[in-house]
């Protein structure tokens, strides 16, 4: 994803950065006010499309269901929605398996 860090402290260092961000990120999802669900929803889909870039089934049901729940009902000005789709697509296309569903979620988005 990023350049590569080879100092062993600075490893240990970005992993918990990482392990601590994605966990203020599932608080937002879960928390109980909804504005800021509705604003983390579109960062969580992508964080979660990164992280199973490699596993066509979590990637094809995360797509659907973003198309279902984020492109269907909103703006995709709105909380950036557009933006985050097609970063997830640009993850589905590079997945090779998934080039119908990348397409999909291409023209849904650009259609918008």
């Amino acid at each position: 994803m990023g350049k590569k860090i080879k100092d062993p402290e600075q490893k240990i260092e970005m992993i918990n950065r990482t392990t601590l961000s994605k966990e203020i990120l599932n608080k937002m999802v879960e928390d109980s006010t909804q504005a800021l669900v509705t604003f983390s929803l579109p960062i969580y889909y992508w964080t979660q499309a990164q992280q199973y870039e490699n596993n066509a089934a979590k990637l094809k049901k995360l797509a659907r269901s973003y198309i279902k729940t984020k492109l269907s009902n909103d703006d995709i000005y709105d909380h950036k929605i557009g933006r985050y789709a097609l970063l997830i697509y640009q993850i589905i296309l590079n997945n090779g398996k998934l080039d119908k569903l990348a397409n999909n979620l291409f023209k849904i988005t650009v259609n918008g």
